[in-house]
């Protein structure tokens, strides 16, 4: 039996805003099929209950009611649809009433993103999470989108059963994309970096990283490429100004350590960054240790590293010498799916 596509409505009055790549404002029914019971009687059930269901895109006018089935810093993305016109919504309706959403972002022409796929419990483990992203990848690739990618965290609420679905929909294994860490300055003063730091050398001084010139910057920029995340003008200037350090050698800028305030209690040690000769013999380690004393010297409590596996030498530092003085160690995965 084919599922009604009256349980979302129709379109009409749903003016799209102004977007550049194509829309889809109908909404694509989904033929919902059992998959083996234990016995006829609950095979009749469940066809009883699948033939409630509706799968498709849900339209602008229609969005707020879906709202709550993402994460609370996703929701306005569903809740004011003109406001955010690249967000695509894939909802499931029982009886006409929202029951589960699939949240995607344009990215480019030719790519979405999955922000996130929530089915209500009194749904889950009959296939319907299944069903609804391969909805969303019909829907997407009916419009010419190539590739779907989602990025999680290993702190994700049913981890496994999310991990599952992909494996599912046959997209791409998960990769390691980045360590997410967190700890108190209490656990990090037993390291033994902390409690015996190395000592720089005569010729390094560590000075406030306010104090670090645009002149300087223009000459540690012309002497190396440097990646766009450790990169001091695209960070946010809202640094905390007791922590954040310049690493001269000689009276030349040779590295940093710069580190953002998310509340008035934990600092978020955003990028270090060490001219790549210079590196070993502890200096980083000595950097590091320096900037946490300052920032318990500026009453900060906590501490959070996210560490992007591009770096690999600040991958090993952080599983040497961070993890085990971490109260939660996560990881940032990311997985893709070619759609044709």
């Amino acid at each position: 039996m084919a599922c009604s596509p009256a349980a979302f409505g129709n379109s009409t009055g749903d003016a799209a805003p102004r977007f550049p790549y194509p829309q889809a404002p109908e909404l694509h029914a989904v033929y919902c099929a059992p998959f083996g019971f234990p016995s006829p009687a609950v095979r009749q059930r469940f066809l009883i209950m699948q033939s409630r269901i509706s799968i498709g895109e849900v339209p602008f006018r229609q969005r707020p009611a879906f709202a709550e089935f993402t994460f609370p810093s996703y929701r306005r993305m569903v809740a004011e649809p003109k406001q955010h016109p690249a967000a695509i919504c894939v909802g499931m309706a029982s009886d006409r009433r929202p029951a589960g959403l699939a949240l995607l972002q344009w990215e480019t022409r030719e790519t979405v993103a999955l922000v996130s796929i929530w089915i209500q419990p009194d749904w889950r483990r009959q296939g319907l999470g299944t069903r609804l992203l391969g909805k969303a990848e019909e829907i997407v690739a009916e419009r010419g989108i190539v590739e779907m990618s989602s990025v999680h965290m290993t702190t994700l609420p049913a981890l496994d059963a999310f991990e599952a679905l992909l494996r599912r929909r046959e997209w791409d294994p998960p990769q390691l994309r980045m360590y997410a860490l967190k700890s108190n300055l209490s656990l990090i003063y037993q390291s033994p970096w902390m409690t015996k730091p190395p000592v720089l050398e005569p010729e390094y001084t560590l000075t406030p990283w306010a104090d670090t010139t645009e002149d300087e910057l223009l000459e540690a920029g012309s002497k190396a490429t440097y990646h766009p995340l450790i990169w001091p003008p695209n960070l946010s200037n809202d640094y905390d100004r007791h922590s954040s350090l310049a690493v001269r050698r000689s009276g030349e800028l040779v590295g940093w350590i710069i580190n953002h305030p998310v509340n008035t209690r934990m600092l978020r040690f955003t990028c270090s960054y060490l001219r790549d000769d210079l590196q070993g013999r502890g200096r980083m380690a000595a950097v590091m240790a320096a900037s946490i004393r300052r920032a318990d010297e500026a009453g900060y409590t906590e501490a959070t590293w996210t560490v992007p596996m591009v770096f690999p030498r600040m991958a090993i530092f952080a599983r040497r010498h961070l993890f085990p003085y971490c109260y939660e160690v996560a990881e940032t995965r990311a997985s893709r799916k070619a759609l044709r």
